[in-house]
């Protein structure tokens, strides 16, 4: 299979990312900041691969449906919360030329597209999955500041973004093959041969004039001879 994006796995580019575990559930990201005289707490719900059946946040249970990765912002005056805004980030899968995989399968990402909200236009995610092995296994994903009205940059750390290599495709260089193989090692014997064997005429047996010191000279002089008075030649009639 040369594209696959589900909750289990992203195969692209001859790399496999078994994102099951990140996928799981919806992860909430939330932050704050003070506009006195009130609070605006921004709170981003992300599902990689489908709209979550319930909520987990009280500020998302109005988002839309069929949204991926939504983000409220409420604005908050004493024990009175507003819902400012409502944005539905991502809806749906990425398509193959949206995917693109690092180097050596050390990460992932793409981009999400979502629904459209006023005169900004068609919301989009940008996901960047990073390969950190180090990472704890409970890692949650980071809204980047480089994110806009219109796009959303997150970037997730995590084990689970490691590729795998499922074929000779994409970003790695296809193993040789047996003939390559064979062709390799007989080529380097008849480099090596001719280049010891040249440089032990020369130094040792003091044979320094052409072709004397090419090793073995005597028989492949014998060979070649045998060879041309085997040949044949034809006269036309």
């Amino acid at each position: 299979m040369s594209f696959e994006y589900s909750c289990n796995a992203i195969v692209a580019k001859g790399f496999r990312f078994d994102i099951s575990t990140l996928a799981d559930i919806e992860e909430v990201i939330e932050s704050k900041l003070d506009t006195p005289p009130t609070t605006t707490a921004l709170t981003t719900g992300v599902s990689l691969c489908k709209a979550p059946s319930s909520r987990t946040s009280a500020a998302l249970s109005k988002c839309a449906t069929d949204a991926w990765i939504c983000q409220a912002t409420s604005v908050v005056d004493g024990a009175t919360t507003i819902t400012a805004k409502l944005k539905n980030y991502a809806a749906s899968k990425p398509t193959e030329a949206d995917v693109v995989v690092a180097p050596e399968g050390k990460g992932v990402s793409f981009v999400l597209v979502g629904s459209a909200w006023g005169s900004v236009g068609t919301l989009k995610t940008n996901v960047s999955l990073v390969c950190d092995k180090n990472a704890p296994a409970n890692s949650k994903p980071t809204v980047s500041p480089l994110s806009t009205e219109a796009t959303l940059f997150l970037t997730w750390s995590s084990a689970h973004a490691c590729g795998q290599r499922v074929g000779n495709s994409g970003t790695g260089s296809p193993g040789m093959s047996g003939w390559g193989l064979f062709f390799l090692f007989v080529f380097l014997g008849a480099f090596f041969y001719i280049t010891i064997g040249s440089a032990y005429n020369i130094l040792v047996l003091r044979r320094t004039r052409y072709p004397d010191f090419i090793p073995n000279l005597s028989f492949w002089e014998s060979l070649f001879s045998r060879n041309r008075s085997n040949s044949r030649t034809y006269v036309r009639i």
